[in-house]
């Protein structure tokens, strides 16, 4: 499990393709994205923990998109 989020740990690889054509988004350095993404979650909190439901619902998504 995250400290951080309570959610169970998960590896993702995706590319920005998509952000940068739909949104004009532009990469930066890792350390300024890192520092906006952690300040974004710090000010974002979820209002809930991460369930087990959750988990089967995440796995089912993610089995019916493949």
């Amino acid at each position: 499990m995250n400290r951080l989020t309570g959610s169970p740990r998960q590896h993702i690889l995706t590319s920005s393709a998509l952000a940068q054509n739909l949104l004009s988004w532009a990469p930066s350095g890792p350390a300024t994205r890192v520092a906006e993404s952690v300040k974004w979650h710090l000010d974002n909190p979820p209002d809930t923990y991460w369930t087990d439901d959750d988990t089967k619902a995440d796995d089912e998504a993610l089995r019916a998109a493949s």
